[in-house]
């Protein structure tokens, strides 16, 4: 079995698709425990953590993962470097017991690339992209010493797939072409743990000729479809219409809900009633809409009332399509409604996976990132049948 830690649970399903493309059996869990699969997946929140407690949870998720004897276990990094990502390889390292990693982000089918230390995107400097803007982890700069900076023991250093000897630390690597993965892949030996994007993943699984199982029937798309819009992507009026020429009906969070206004949640009860009403006769959409200038700050708060209300609906509606965007939204609805574990079914686009949850749950769960469209194969489908 192949493990895998992903800092967010976007990152998490990107993978599983990955692993969907090479015909293996896999699992995104909450929480690692036994399974059969071929790739084990620990979809972690810690992007959304501090530094120290990042380490603390990538520490315990490592520690329980080792339990499991993993043949291996890969550090899923975001594309662009943005997290704790030093300090959570460096533990990882320690727990494990290797004394050195190759850190293989980018991708350059995006045209995301890594040349002589330094990170472009189509050509421009990673700091002067839409990153430079990014409320969590804003890039300043592009060269990737300065963004994964010495905070340890470990030596942190860049280098070419070619000209890389093997040097204790971590190395991370310039990435120009997809062919450098497999070069980089190449490179490693068991004192080197492996890290960093979908791509890099790839191309290990390729050099490890796993062999394929036997897909299992994939569900039928169900008719009462929900979904969460939980991502501060910008969606203008021209997405909304779209939407509601699909038949679905937009919820907005109201105010109070936004403001925190509402101690006795009487409008985040209202809320749950419009949805129910409306999925009787369509399905719906709901969204946050209002962004001011401390939406970063209660983005954790935010995303539990959002949770709450899918949870509720979920009692009282039978919805079999929940379609999720946002990673932090993810993690908190599959809190909320007690979802620890997901076979991904299909791979509609890199990033965009359709999941069955394991256990009793009646439904699927398909999540993307904010910038990713949903699929048409979901959107067009007729509406709920009376």
């Amino acid at each position: 079995m192949i493990a895998v830690i992903a800092d967010d649970f976007t990152g998490a399903a990107e993978i599983g698709g990955v692993a969907l493309r090479h015909g293996l059996d896999v699992r995104i869990q909450t929480k690692p425990s036994a399974v059969s699969a071929d790739v084990l997946i620990v979809a972690t929140d810690v992007r959304s953590l501090d530094a120290p407690q990042s380490v603390a949870e990538i520490e315990r998720v490592t520690r329980e993962l080792l339990s499991l004897n993993p043949q291996l276990i890969f550090k899923k990094t975001d594309s662009v470097l943005r997290g704790h990502v030093y300090v959570e390889l460096e533990t990882q390292m320690r727990v494990v017991g290797t004394t050195k990693a190759i850190l293989a982000a980018g991708n350059p089918s995006m045209g995301r690339v890594i040349k002589n230390g330094a990170y472009f995107i189509d050509d421009v400097p990673l700091n002067e992209s839409g990153f430079s803007a990014d409320p969590h982890f804003p890039m300043h700069t592009n060269e990737v010493l300065s963004i994964v900076r010495k905070r340890g023991m470990v030596d942190v250093f860049s280098g070419n797939p070619v000209k890389y000897g093997g040097e204790d630390g971590i190395v991370i690597g310039d990435v120009e072409t997809m062919d450098d993965y497999q070069l980089w892949v190449g490179a490693a030996d068991e004192q080197t743990t492996l890290a960093g994007s979908a791509g890099f993943f790839d191309a290990l699984l390729y050099s490890l000729k796993m062999e394929p199982r036997k897909s299992d029937a994939i569900p039928e798309i169900g008719d009462k479809r929900l979904i969460v819009q939980g991502s501060k992507f910008p969606k203008g009026d021209v997405y909304i219409n779209l939407m509601n020429s699909l038949g679905y009906e937009t919820f907005n969070m109201p105010i109070e809900v936004y403001e925190d206004s509402d101690p006795r949640g009487e409008y985040l009860v209202k809320w749950e009633h419009e949805v129910v009403e409306a999925m009787k006769d369509h399905n719906a959409l709901i969204r946050i809409n209002h962004f001011g200038p401390r939406a970063d700050f209660i983005a954790n708060r935010l995303s539990s009332e959002m949770a709450k209300l899918v949870s509720g609906v979920l009692k009282r509606i039978p919805v079999n399509e929940l379609l999720i965007e946002g990673g932090s939204t993810m993690a908190a609805i599959l809190h909320e409604v007690g979802i620890t574990s997901l076979k991904p079914v299909k791979e509609f686009a890199p990033g965009v996976i359709r999941m069955q949850p394991d256990g009793e749950f009646k439904f699927c769960i398909t999540s993307k990132p904010g910038s990713y469209r949903w699929s048409d194969e979901i959107l067009e489908l007729p509406q709920p049948k009376n």
